[in-house]
């Protein structure tokens, strides 16, 4: 895990990763710096991210593994970056 994605990455993101129990695609949350520009949109989706949802400076969607989540995390203007929880029913 590079030291980029140490930082913006969440502990529970870390903690499933290095105990192997993420499963692909990963979905993820990912908080920039202001709105994206068109221009980071693009780098975004270079990077491996497919989004579905945009609101301002917050993404949401999946990205295909643990190596495209280290390409995001070197992006200069990600700040965070969160693994979604799995939800199971009662």
């Amino acid at each position: 895990m590079t030291s980029l994605l140490k930082q913006k990455l969440d502990a529970k993101g870390r903690y499933r990763i290095r105990k192997e129990q993420i499963t692909n695609p990963i979905r993820i949350m990912v908080r920039t710096e202001r709105n994206l520009s068109k221009e980071q949109e693009i780098m975004i989706e270079e990077a491996g991210y497919h989004y579905r949802i945009l609101v301002d400076n917050l993404l949401t969607g999946h990205i295909a593994n643990v190596e495209q989540l280290e390409k995001l995390a070197a992006l200069p203007f990600v700040r965070q970056i969160e693994v979604s929880a799995p939800l199971y029913g009662e």
